[in-house]
């Protein structure tokens, strides 16, 4: 019965970390704020999940009175900007 009850508790606790992980990552909101902290008035356009390399990112088309062309990509995870793409 030891056994079993450890065995029962080692999937726990696996499950509950995986649900963690799941959760840790950044809503296509978030993603949207970020871009709006950085350019303040811009407009968003289209926000996209994908993978980088591997890695969940967003990426995040806008427009500014002064960008008529922005992107950014943003780790899904962390919240970083990975790549900021500008056109004038």
């Amino acid at each position: 019965m030891k056994k079993k009850m450890g065995t029962i508790l080692a999937v726990l606790a696996v499950s509950a970390m995986g649900f963690s992980t799941a959760f840790a990552s950044m809503s296509a909101q978030d993603a949207e704020n970020i871009v709006l902290k950085e350019y303040p008035g811009a407009t968003i356009h289209r926000v996209d999940r994908d993978y980088d390399d591997g890695r969940r990112v967003y990426e995040v088309d806008f427009r500014t009175d002064s960008i008529w062309d922005g992107e950014l990509t943003i780790d899904a995870d962390t919240g970083k900007i990975l790549e900021r793409k500008e056109k004038y």
